[in-house]
């Protein structure tokens, strides 16, 4: 597959730079868009305590009632996490929320641009690299001798022609999509949460490894059929042709009924191998919700257990919801 990309002009390479450089980019909006889900939390959480002070218990509502906020600071040691928490919920104003709802609809909207960008790019190289391999291999096909064609049949000719370098161009496109996308957006993500929680962590951990381990042992049974059918199609291309370039023969000596059956005969084998891969990669889209939603059951449940220790906040459980969701994205991308 790599050897193909000897046949990428200078131009192209340019333009894979700019892609990198783009999906470096399009990770950064994905995970600065998380920092900002938990800051407006934080600021929606905070300007409800400063407006309702009373929620502290009734010394702290006493005290801010009486003097202030800065009354309450005032009694706090300065270095405290107390202090920290106190002071934040002090300065705590409307205009935050307005802040980092406006922050988080421009990163959104730059999400947007550099993920249309990459596509755009991916689509040109791969279009432009399937065009010069449809190219080289019909210039190959031309200059075969008569013995060499012989090798070949002629509908298998015409299948490497067009449908397999299709497959390589779809292949392309959701490779310079996700083959760099994916890790950069997996490391980022897991770099990110390790300061979260341990526990937390390892609930996403399980959930990557059950992914993974599911994923592979779907691809070991999916991939011999899929590899199967490109010859299928080989062979009902073979079929049509015969029937279609000797139909006078056919017809003279009436094999109609031997050519119909020999066309259901290979009619039906790739409509059972298609059959057998579309069951299988149903399972896909079921399981990858039960992860997920096994996943968020699990982080919410721990996250619960950890608010009610005063280990951590709703905010920051927010955010591991979505980086932990980004990390199964990644490797579910990395799998395909």
């Amino acid at each position: 597959m790599f050897k193909l990309y000897k046949k990428l002009s200078t131009r192209d390479w340019i333009l894979l730079i700019v892609l990198a450089g783009l999906t470096v980019l399009q990770v950064y909006c994905t995970m600065t868009l998380v920092d900002y889900i938990q800051n407006i939390i934080q600021s929606i959480t905070y300007l409800n305590y400063h407006n309702n002070p009373e929620l502290f218990g009734e010394g702290v509502s006493a005290i801010v009632s009486a003097g202030g906020w800065d009354a309450l600071l005032a009694q706090i040691d300065a270095g405290s996490e107390e202090y920290a928490m106190f002071s934040a919920v002090a300065a705590a104003t409307a205009g935050k929320i307005w802040y980092n709802g406006g922050m988080m609809l421009l990163i959104a909207a730059g999400t947007v641009a550099t993920q249309t960008l990459v596509g755009m790019i991916a689509a040109f190289v791969a279009s432009g690299l399937s065009a010069r391999i449809r190219s080289a291999v019909y210039a190959k096909v031309d200059s075969f001798s008569i013995a060499e064609r012989e090798r070949f049949s002629t509908p298998s000719l015409i299948t490497r022609t067009t449908n397999d370098v299709q497959q390589v161009m779809l292949a392309n496109i959701l490779m310079l999509r996700m083959a760099f996308a994916a890790p950069v957006t997996a490391i980022w993500a897991i770099l990110k949460i390790q300061t979260a929680s341990t526990q937390l962590t390892v609930a996403t951990i399980v959930a990557v490894v059950l992914l993974v381990l599911f994923l592979t042992f779907l691809m070991l049974i999916v991939l011999p059929k899929f590899r199967l059918m490109q010859k299928l199609i080989d062979r009902l291309n073979c079929v049509s042709r015969e029937n279609l370039t000797g139909i006078r023969v056919i017809r003279a000596y009436n094999a109609e009924s031997f050519q119909q059956e020999k066309f259901e005969k290979a009619n039906t084998a790739i409509t059972r191998a298609q059959l057998f891969t579309g069951r299988l990669m149903s399972l896909m889209s079921p399981v990858m919700i039960l992860i997920m939603n096994g996943v968020s059951l699990a982080i919410y449940w721990i996250g619960a257990s950890l608010i009610n220790k005063g280990a951590t906040d709703y905010a920051t459980i927010a955010a591991f919801m979505q980086l932990a969701s980004q990390i199964i994205m990644a490797f579910m991308m990395l799998m395909m």
